[in-house]
């Protein structure tokens, strides 16, 4: 359970990414027939849904058609302008998307900053942090909220269409009719405080964002693609010398200016009856209408985009220690917002260029021994006048000057050789499966995103069209090679381009920090001794103004919801464990109707684990979960390559045909939904997830594939070959990744963590710590150079495999709708998966052993309270704000009785509006924190995330602790309740849709859990009082907060690195030290 950040403010092209995955694909054959409209848009009256949709008094009907069974409408007030766009999803979760033109012509950050300041009160509800607290109690987990260059969306998500209901007319209110304060805008925005320094929650992000290379390169691109007076370029997150400047009075008349209703769409995502929604909306529009009729508005985005005609490449520098690594970015105009026929091509044009290691760009730049890049990415950003912007990351510095030479050799090169038609229809097939895919992983979202490119865009009747690009794709499906020349030509070489370089500067890291330094310094001299005083109470009275308590009879008023009558994601289940006592009985029957039974009517099942969960699903999912254990510790550290190399090597059939690592690639790309392989659940490049002691090989595939991807499954595991040339090439892509994250503050502090945290030989974590991995990879690189010891690398892998391979290791889940689209699904897992050496009378099964908690691996530093303790001040010039990780031990078992307590102690205290809100984001001194209890490593975890003051919100954290602890501050009955509530959506929201409850049914067995424990969990989270939350506070949080018994890592500005180390020696009497050198500090550990 961890703080929700309140918003996502973007750069000024950062926009609509998600937008180029729903617009990149289309539906399969399989459900095509249902994309096409069941009736003609415009409101007929028996159009939509076979003539079934309802016409509500007072509202238009706009569009009204099903997308993949799903039906959708559009409808907008005859009385207020106010859009209503809903998409009936089945499934326990609704989303509300709340959404508003906006635009900008400067660097102010009006769009951000009103953002921010919506949520602290309106005239029905003047309480700053009421919307959050009744939202809680509505089944939710708080509000949220983004900023992007073109609209301001607000959100929310909540268990069942009951609490959803209620929380919409507060919502609604504080959007149209919200305080504004000065109070609100002084903590909210920017204040100065008593020492001379800057704060406030939007400074305090904007800080951590501003000189970073990602943002200097985004601002760069919008500016030089968008030029003159357009809106695109600017930053509507706001800049720091702009926010430094701006008043609360700027702020309340953009928000006159934009936020009203005809500016203002509400999209709801989920299983609601728009009955119910419009009878809701009744009051609300009563009170718009009361207010008075408004002036005529400008649609934003309205006018004509100032043309883009020059060519120009440009080199900015970003700070940095590392300056090993780069990155740039080329950029081109792309077609006006309704050609969706250009747009449609444009996004397959680029799939082929950049979607795997065989597309031209990569197989030329990035899959060599050389590369120029360790990775490239596209995105189709989605304005009146669309941008295209491909981006290198992981760029040696010494190519980038190259690279933009090399990339038009490659384009020109595909314009002269032509196309490779049979892997574009590839590329085609899978984009529309993975656009299938993405309804059942992800709904609510994606067509959310739809529904908001066609508000800002959109002209009538054209939402069908942008549902509708299964049409379009059919048709490019027949297009031959020269027709892809062509569009290459015209909207690649035949125009302007921009291309930004970004270079890594250690100087420039230097005179930010003391550019900044001294204009501070200057700051507080100008201001004088008595000024800073009163602004330091100036702060202290706006603090006071907004947090005026919340009355528990305006909470109540707010009914909690019954969960029992959520719907849920139906899982059936069958284990072939000896001691599965529930499996389910439709699948039971299923398996004992195939050939595969004996006589005496007992299922046969291959001799390893084998999960088969049957779900509502168009697709197949196979995953391999593969035991780390029996590898030994000197071939360890080869974890993170394997997972790197696995998809792009050759195979070895069983036969002795050897398939080259393109044609593999290839077979996976035609033949797959998805693949990946991560270390945990969630884990990531350096990283591991949840039960870190995991491999996770997972492939997505067509119901006609399973057996195929049984196949596929098989190759991998077993059959692939390990090739100097491969490994070397994927070695070099690795090594080009670290410098990019070493420039991350949070992702650095966790890195450190973990290596004194846990087991440095035999844990995953330590071992795929990325400055260890760096100095193994380097390593690696130089003995494959050497053709004398290139060999004994070859033999390693082997070897790393052999041990890892093992049907003892192996567990596999395969997931689908087994019971009506496959009669047999268990045989091909007898027949075809296992290699001969393995088939033997052995039941690999019956022999397994449980895989072992991360927990298992904690070092005496972290489980001995006698232990010496370690804190660590890393000192980054690559950041300008600071973080923080706190730990201490927790409980190691999920049957803990004290875990319901926690997560609900940890939402109590950590929601919106909670005592950390209102004490450490609320007065401005971080922008995040967070409590998390990871039971898998047995750790308790505080952290904060972008804070202008460490030091100052860590000691408010501790005092928060300490004052409960000591009944200094009472826990409250309304409190608790909402805190209930919402630990309660956190578990429902684990199984939102079918993909997310089958890694769910998985991540439970490995808990050692059954088939109902969620109901469990929920059934404990209502038992939850105030005495429990006591209990585990001075059980857990007391020591976590005492610095004496826990660890302590913060990554800091050089600037503020003694002073956060001298706080810790002078206050606490620990030993501290100061890392200047992340590479000598990880090398040392090494």
């Amino acid at each position: 359970t961890t703080n929700t950040h309140k918003y996502c403010a973007t750069s000024a092209f950062v926009g609509f990414v998600s937008v180029f995955v729903f617009y990149s694909s289309f539906f399969s054959s399989q459900l095509s027939q249902h994309m096409e409209s069941t009736a003609a848009a415009g409101g007929q009256a028996d159009g939509g849904q076979g003539g079934q949709q309802q016409q509500f008094s007072g509202w238009t009907r706009l569009s009204s058609f099903k997308s993949s069974s799903i039906p959708i409408a559009k409808y907008k007030s005859q009385t207020t302008g106010l859009t209503v766009a809903v998409a009936e999803i089945e499934g326990p979760l609704v989303y509300g998307f709340f959404v508003l033109a906006t635009e900008a012509h400067d660097d102010f950050g009006l769009p951000h900053t009103l953002e921010h300041a919506i949520f602290l009160g309106s005239e029905i509800y003047p309480y700053k942090g009421v919307l959050d607290s009744l939202a809680n109690r509505c089944l939710a987990r708080g509000t949220n909220a983004w900023t992007d260059v073109d609209h301001t969306c607000y959100t929310v998500e909540i268990a069942g269409s009951e609490g959803f209901l209620n929380i919409l007319p507060v919502y609604l209110d504080h959007v149209l009719y919200p305080t504004l304060t000065d109070s609100g805008f002084y903590t909210e925005v920017h204040h100065i405080t008593g020492e001379g320094a800057d704060g406030g929650v939007v400074y305090c992000e904007m800080q951590a964002r501003e000189n970073t290379g990602p943002s200097l390169m985004n601002r760069k691109v919008a500016e030089l693609l968008y030029p003159g007076h357009c809106g695109y370029s600017s930053e509507t997150g706001g800049i720091m010398a702009d926010l430094r400047r701006l008043t609360a009075q700027q702020v309340r008349d953009y928000h006159k200016s934009y936020y009203r209703p005809d500016n203002l769409c509400l999209i709801v995502a989920g299983k609601v009856d728009p009955a119910h929604i419009f009878e809701t909306l009744k009051p609300v529009e009563a009170k718009i209408v009361s207010k008075g009729e408004l002036p005529k508005m400008k649609r934003p985005w309205s006018s004509p985009v100032p043309p883009f005609t020059e060519t120009q490449q440009v080199t900015i520098t970003f700070p940095s220690e590392d300056e090993d690594s780069g990155s740039a970015a080329v950029a081109w105009r792309g077609p006006a917002c309704d050609n969706f026929e250009t747009a449609s091509a444009l996004r397959l044009l680029w799939k082929y260029l950049t979607d795997s290691s065989v597309s031209p760009v990569l197989k030329s730049m990035v899959d060599i021994p050389d590369p120029f890049a360790s990775d490239v990415s596209f995105n189709f950003y989605e304005n009146s006048v669309f941008l295209q912007v491909l981006k290198f990351n992981g760029v040696p510095t010494s190519k980038l000057s190259q690279l933009q030479d090399k990339f038009f050799e490659v384009i020109k090169n595909v314009v002269a050789d032509g196309l490779d038609m049979d892997r574009m229809a590839s590329v085609i097939n899978r984009t529309r499966l993975k656009y299938l895919s993405s309804l059942e992983t992800g709904p609510h979202e994606k067509i959310a995103f739809i529904f908001i490119s066609d508000f800002l865009y959109g002209k009538d009747g054209e939402l069908e069209a942008a549902f509708s690009e299964v049409k379009r794709y059919e048709a490019l499906l027949a297009k031959d090679s020269q027709f892809w020349i062509d569009l290459l030509k015209r909207n690649l070489l035949d125009q302007p381009f921009a291309f930004v370089l970004g270079s890594p500067s250690k100087e420039k890291a230097k005179q930010i920090a003391d550019t900044d330094a001294a204009r501070i310094a200057a700051q507080k001299e100008a201001l004088g001794e008595a000024r800073l005083v009163e602004l330091e109470e100036a702060l202290e009275k706006a603090i006071e103004s907004n947090d005026v308590e919340i009355p528990a009879e305006e909470l109540e008023k707010i009914p909690i919801p019954n969960a029992s009558k959520i719907p849920s994601i139906p899982v059936a289940t069958y284990r072939n464990l000896p001691s599965s006592s529930d499996n389910s009985p439709q699948l039971t029957a299923l398996l004992k109707k195939s050939a595969n039974v004996e006589s005496e009517g007992d299922i046969v099942t291959p001799p390893f684990f084998i999960q088969l969960d049957n779900v509502p699903s168009v697709f197949v999912e196979l995953t391999a979960y593969i035991d780390t254990e029996a590898v030994p510790d000197r071939l360890r550290p080869y974890i993170e390559l394997y997972n790197k190399i696995l998809f792009e090597i050759p195979v070895r059939k069983d036969d002795g045909q050897v398939i080259g690592h393109e044609e593999v690639v290839k077979q996976l790309v035609a033949d797959t939904v998805g693949y990946s392989s991560t270390i945990g659940f969630g884990g990531g490049s350096f990283a591991c997830g949840t039960f870190a002691q995991l491999i996770q090989v997972h492939l997505k595939t067509e119901v006609s594939k399973y057996k195929r991807g049984i196949e596929l499954l098989k190759d991998l595991l077993w059959n692939t070959q390990f090739t100097k040339d491969r490994v070397e090439i994927n070695v070099q892509k690795l090594l080009n990744e670290v410098p990019s994250v070493k420039r991350r503050g949070m992702e650095m502090v966790f890195a450190d963590s973990r290596l004194f945290s846990f087991d440095s030989a035999h844990s995953n974590h330590p071992v795929s710590n990325l400055v260890r991995q760096q100095v193994f990879l380097t390593d690696v690189l130089k003995r494959l150079q050497d053709e004398s010891k290139q060999q004994s690398v070859l033999d390693e892998l082997e070897e790393f495999r052999k041990a890892l391979c093992h049907p003892q290791n192996i567990r596999i889940q395969a997931a689908g709708n087994f019971i009506d689209n496959l009669s047999d699904p268990m045989s091909p897992w007898l027949n075809t998966f296992l290699p001969e050496r393995f088939r033997t009378d052995k039941k690999y099964v019956d022999t397994l052993s449980p895989v072992k908690f991360s927990s298992e691996f904690r070092t005496d530093s972290v489980k001995n309270n006698s232990s010496e303790k370690v804190t660590d001040i890393l000192s980054m010039a690559a950041i300008e704000s600071s973080y923080l990780a706190q730990f201490y031990p927790g409980p190691t078992s999920y049957a803990d009785e004290d875990i319901s307590p926690l997560h609900v102690l940890i939402e109590y205290l950590t929601t919106m509006e909670g005592p950390f809100w209102k004490r450490i984001r609320g007065c401005g001194l971080a922008y995040s924190y967070g409590i998390r209890l990871k039971v898998e490593q047995g750790l308790l975890y505080f952290i904060l995330f972008k804070s202008v003051s460490l030091v100052k919100a860590y000691e408010e954290a501790r005092n928060i602790i300490l004052q409960f602890a000591n009944n200094e501050v009472q826990f409250e009955e309304t409190g608790l309740a909402a805190a209930r509530s919402s630990t309660i959506f956190s578990v429902i929201s684990r199984e939102e849709t079918a993909a997310s409850a089958i890694t769910q049914s998985l991540v439970n067995y490995f808990r050692g859990a059954g088939s109902n424990e969620s109901q469990r969990i929920l059934a404990n989270i209502a038992k939850v009082r105030v005495e429990d939350l006591q209990r585990v506070l001075v059980k857990y949080f007391v020591p976590l907060f005492d610095p004496a018994v826990t660890n302590v890592v913060a990554a800091v500005p050089p600037a503020f690195a003694d002073d956060t180390r001298n706080h810790f020696v002078t206050k606490y009497n620990k030993k501290a030290n100061v890392v200047e050198s992340l590479d000598a500090h990880f090398g040392a550990q090494h």
